[in-house]
C-alpha cells in the first residue's frame, strides 16, 4: 500500500506540473470547465481558482471569465491566447501570485498574433503583465499593480517594456497603472501599434529606474493615429523615468495626439523623437518634470526631437500649461514646431503659458536648438511684462546664436475668442458685423453665425450689426484660455401706444387693452404703450361702464398711436350699418372698414357689417385688396345711419404694343389690325399702338391687295413691338423645315431647309437692301450696319418672313 501511495502521489505531482492547451475544437471555456478538464492545471481551492502551470487557448477556441473571481498563479504560470480571451467581470476579478516575495512569479498574459481579447474589470497583481502581439486587445477599468519584468523565453515575464505591452491595435481606458516595475503601457519601434490610451492614471511606474517613461509608443503606422488622451502621469521619485514617450526611430510613420494629460514630477514630461512624426500636444498640464535635476540629461516639460536634416516631424502645440519643469521646450535639431501662427494657412492659437521653466538661475521657456524657423505667437510667458525684449529673455534662438533658427513669439499672450451669433429663436446668423473697442477691423460672422479674434486678456464691449436687427451693445472679458461670447440679436421694437377717450373726448383712466397676450392699464391720462416687433397686433379695449372696442394696431418699422373711443353703456347708441358692392352692385366679402377711434369692420359675404355707435360725425375709410379704397363720413344723431360704398377695382397695368407694319415697296399705311376686340389703323409711317395688360393676344392684319395675315403676340411686364411683313401673290403657308441661325448674327447668317430659295432683306421701313439667289446656304451679311431687319425667304411657293438682328 505504502509503494501505491507513492506511485499515486507522483502520478497527481506530474499532473499538476503539466501545462495545458484546450484543442482549438471550437469550444468556449470557462474557469470550471478548465477544472474539470486540465488534469489539475486549474483547481478550485475553497474560495479561489488555482493555476498551476501554462494555459493555452487554441485559435479555434475561447475562454470566457464573467464572474467576480479570484485567480492565484503558480510560480512560472501563466495565459497564453490565440483565440478569443473575454474578462468581463461585474465587479472585480483578480489575477494574482500564490506568492508575492517569490523571485520567479507568474508570467503574466500572452495574447499571441490574430488574438482577439476584451478585458473588463480586472486587476492583475504581482505577475509579468500583459503582452498582446498583433491582434485585437481593450483593457478597461482594470488595475495593474506592482508586475515585474524578468528575461527569459520560458522563465521570463510575457511583457518587457511595460505592464502593458502593444502590438497592432490597442485600447487601454481607465485603468490604474501602479508602482509597476517598468512602465505603464509600451509599444516596439518597428511595428506600426495604433492604440487608444485614455483616461488612465499612472503612479511611480519604473521603479527599477531605467530610462523608460511611463508611457512609451512607438509610430502608429501608415494613416494611423495614436491618441493618448486624459490621462495623469505622475512619477514617484524614480529619477529615470520619464512621463509620455512617441518615438519613430526606424522610418515607421505615423501620427499621435496627446491631450488634455496632467503629467507632474517625472524626469521629462512630452516627448517626440524621430521621424515621420505627425503630433498634436495640447492642453496638457506639464509640471515640476525635474526629479532628475540634470539639465544636460532631460527636464523638459515638452521635447522634440529629429536630428536628421531630411527628417520630417510636423508637431502643433497648443493650450498646454508649462512650468516648474527644467527647460519649458526644447526642440532638437530639425522638427517643424507650431506654437502658435498668426497665418490663416497655419493658424494656431497658441495659448500656452509658461511659467517658473529653467535651470542654473537662468529662465528658459522655449530654446530652439536648431537651425529651424519656428513659430510660437499667441502664448503666455513667464515673464511680467509680454513684451518682445522681456520675453526675449527666455526663449533661445537666433539672437543668441547665429546657428539656431529664429522663433517668432510676437504678439504674446493673446487667446482664441468665438463669438457665436443667433436670432432670438437661435437660429445661428451670418454677415453680422461685431465691431470691437481695442480691435482696428470688425468681425464678420460665417454661414454658422461664428466668428473669431486673437485677444489680450481685459475687458472689452462690442457692437454687433445686422440689417433688419436692433443693434446689440455688450461687454465680455477674455481670460487666459479660450472664451466663447454669444450674442443673440433682437428684431427691432417699436413702441405702440394707445389713448382711450369717452364720448366726451375726456381721456379714461383704468381702461384694460389686451394686446400680443399682454393686459395693459390706461393711466390718469388715458394712455399705455407696450414694445413690440413689426406685425400686425389684435387687441380689446374694455372697462366696466362701456362698450368693448376690438381691432388690430399695425406696426413696421415705426412707432405707432391708437386714439381709441370708448362708449358709455349709458349713452344711448344706433346701428351704423355699411354694405359694399362693387360698381355692378356685387357685394364684396372681407372689405376693411376703418372708424378711428372705433374698432375695425370686416364685411361678410353679403358685403355687410355693423356697428354701435353713439351720436356723433365720424369718418370711415374702406378697403379691399384689388380694388381702389374709399373714404367718407357719417352723421349719426338720434337713428341708425346706411352707408352704401361701391369700390371701383383697380385697373390692371397696362404696356404698350406698338406695331409696325411694312411690304417690299415700304411702310404700309391704313392696314386694319384687328386685336382683343379693337380695330387699329396703321399711320402713313406704318404704326399702330394699343395698351394692354399682360396676356396671350391673337391678331390679324388686312389691306387691299396684300395676303391675309394672322399672328399672336405676348405682353409680359414690359412694352413690346411686333413686326408685320405684309406679302402679295403667294400662299401664306410658311416654309416648312426653315431654319435661320445664327440669330443674332455677326458675319455669316445659315439659311437651312429651303431649296433654290430666294431670300430678300429688307430694313424695317420696307426698304429693299439685298437680294440673293441660294444656291448655297449661307448670306454675308459681314457688311451690314447693327440692326434689325426682315428677312423674307420663298420657296416652292410658300414664304417666311423673320426678324434678323446684325450685331
Amino acid at each position: 500500500m505504502k509503494k501505491l501511495f507513492t506511485l499515486i502521489f507522483a502520478l497527481a505531482t506530474l499532473l499538476v506540473q503539466a501545462q495545458f492547451s484546450t484543442p482549438g475544437t471550437g469550444v468556449v471555456w470557462n474557469l470550471d470547465s478548465l477544472v474539470n478538464n486540465s488534469a489539475g492545471v486549474v483547481t478550485w481551492n475553497d474560495d479561489h481558482y488555482e493555476i498551476t502551470n501554462t494555459v493555452t487557448i487554441a485559435a479555434a477556441d475561447a475562454l470566457n471569465i464573467f464572474e467576480d473571481v479570484t485567480v492565484v498563479f503558480h510560480d512560472l504560470a501563466g495565459i497564453e491566447s490565440e483565440g478569443a480571451l473575454t474578462i468581463d467581470a461585474p465587479v472585480k476579478a483578480t489575477f494574482t501570485a500564490i506568492d508575492s516575495t517569490s523571485t520567479n512569479k507568474w508570467r503574466g498574459f500572452k495574447l499571441v498574433a490574430g488574438h482577439i481579447t476584451h478585458i473588463r474589470n480586472a486587476e492583475f497583481l504581482f505577475g509579468g503583465g500583459i503582452r498582446s502581439q498583433t491582434g485585437i486587445f481593450t483593457v478597461e477599468g482594470s488595475k495593474f499593480y506592482k508586475n515585474f519584468y524578468k528575461s527569459g523565453s520560458t522563465s521570463g515575464s510575457y511583457a518587457s517594456s511595460a505592464a502593458v505591452d502593444l502590438s497592432g491595435y490597442g485600447e487601454v481606458i481607465n485603468c490604474s497603472f501602479i508602482l509597476n516595475q517598468r512602465g505603464a503601457v509600451a509599444s516596439g519601434s518597428n511595428v506600426g501599434t495604433k492604440a487608444i490610451i485614455r483616461n488612465n492614471y499612472m503612479f511611480g511606474n519604473t521603479t527599477e529606474n531605467s530610462n523608460r517613461p511611463q508611457i512609451n509608443m512607438g509610430p502608429a503606422g501608415e494613416g494611423d493615429t495614436t491618441f493618448i488622451i486624459g490621462n495623469t502621469v505622475i512619477g514617484n521619485g524614480s529619477t529615470n523615468a520619464g512621463g509620455i514617450a512617441y518615438s519613430s526611430l526606424l522610418g515607421v510613420p505615423g501620427s499621435v495626439v496627446i491631450d488634455s494629460n496632467t503629467v507632474d514630477l517625472n524626469r521629462y514630461g512630452i516627448t517626440l523623437t524621430g521621424s515621420p512624426i505627425s503630433g498634436a500636444i495640447r492642453h496638457n498640464i506639464i509640471t515640476d518634470n525635474n526629479i532628475q535635476n540634470n539639465p544636460n540629461l532631460g527636464g523638459s516639460g515638452i521635447n522634440l526631437t529629429a536630428s536628421n536634416s531630411s527628417a520630417d516631424q510636423d508637431v502643433i502645440v497648443t493650450g498646454n500649461v508649462i512650468s516648474g519643469n527644467l527647460w519649458g521646450i526644447t526642440i532638437i535639431g530639425y522638427p517643424r514646431v507650431n506654437m502658435g501662427n498668426a497665418d490663416p494657412a497655419n493658424f494656431n492659437p497658441g495659448g500656452n503659458q509658461f511659467s517658473n521653466n529653467g535651470n542654473g538661475g537662468v529662465l528658459y521657456d522655449l530654446f530652439n536648438n536648431g537651425p529651424v524657423e519656428q513659430y510660437a505667437m499667441f502664448n503666455q510667458w513667464g515673464v511680467a511684462t509680454q513684451d518682445s525684449a522681456s520675453i526675449e529673455g527666455v526663449v533661445n534662438h537666433v539672437v543668441d546664436d547665429p546657428a539656431l533658427g529664429r522663433v517668432h513669439f510676437m504678439p504674446a499672450y493673446q487667446f482664441q475668442t468665438y463669438f457665436t451669433v443667433e436670432s432670438e429663436s437661435g437660429e445661428p446668423l451670418a454677415g453680422v458685423e461685431i465691431a470691437i473697442d481695442g480691435l482696428a477691423e470688425s468681425l464678420v460672422t460665417d454661414a454658422q453665425g461664428g466668428a473669431f479674434a486673437m485677444m489680450t486678456p481685459g475687458n472689452y464691449t462690442y457692437t454687433a450689426i445686422l440689417e433688419g436687427y436692433a443693434n446689440n451693445n455688450g461687454t465680455f472679458e477674455v481670460g487666459t484660455s479660450a472664451t466663447e461670447v454669444v450674442i443673440v440679436m433682437n428684431l427691432p421694437r417699436y413702441l405702440l401706444s394707445f389713448y382711450i377717450y369717452d364720448e366726451s373726448f375726456a381721456p379714461v383712466e383704468g381702461a384694460f387693452i389686451d394686446v400680443d397676450g399682454n393686459v395693459l392699464l390706461t393711466a390718469a391720462n388715458g394712455t399705455a404703450s407696450i414694445e413690440v416687433m413689426n406685425g400686425m397686433y389684435p387687441y380689446t379695449v374694455s372697462k366696466e361702464g362701456y362698450y368693448p372696442v376690438n381691432g388690430e394696431a399695425v406696426v413696421q418699422d415705426s412707432n405707432s398711436e391708437l386714439a381709441i373711443q370708448l362708449n358709455s353703456t349709458s349713452v344711448p347708441t344706433y346701428t351704423l350699418s355699411f354694405l359694399v358692392t362693387d360698381p355692378d352692385a356685387t357685394p364684396l366679402e372681407a372689405a376693411l372698414i376703418e372708424i378711428p377711434g372705433q374698432q375695425s369692420l370686416t364685411t361678410g359675404a353679403d358685403g355687410t357689417a355693423s356697428v354701435n355707435l353713439p351720436d356723433g360725425d365720424y369718418t370711415y375709410t374702406v378697403s379691399l385688396e384689388g380694388y381702389v379704397s374709399g373714404s367718407g363720413s357719417v352723421t349719426i344723431n338720434g337713428a341708425a345711419e346706411e352707408v352704401v360704398v361701391v369700390l371701383e377695382p383697380v385697373a390692371p397695368e397696362t404696356w404698350m404694343l406698338t406695331f409696325t407694319v411694312s411690304a417690299q415697296a415700304g411702310v404700309l399705311e391704313g392696314v386694319e389690325i384687328n386685336i382683343n376686340g379693337t380695330l387699329l389703323i396703321t399711320s402713313e409711317e406704318g404704326v399702330a399702338q394699343i395698351e394692354l395688360p399682360d396676356g396671350v393676344y391673337p391678331y390679324t392684319a388686312a389691306a387691299p391687295g396684300f395676303d391675309f395675315y394672322e399672328g399672336s403676340v405676348t405682353i409680359s411686364g414690359a412694352d413690346v413691338e411686333e413686326v408685320i411683313f405684309m406679302t402679295t401673290g403667294l400662299e401664306i403657308s410658311p416654309v416648312a423645315g426653315l431654319r435661320v441661325y445664327p440669330n443674332p448674327v455677326t458675319d455669316r447668317l445659315y439659311i437651312e431647309g429651303a431649296t433654290l430659295a430666294e431670300a430678300t432683306l429688307y430694313a424695317l421701313d420696307g426698304r429693299q437692301l439685298m437680294q440673293q439667289q441660294l444656291s448655297g446656304n449661307a448670306m454675308d451679311l459681314g457688311n451690314l450696319k447693327s440692326g434689325t431687319y426682315l428677312l423674307r425667304i420663298v420657296s416652292g411657293g410658300n414664304a417666311s418672313v423673320v426678324v434678323i438682328v446684325k450685331e
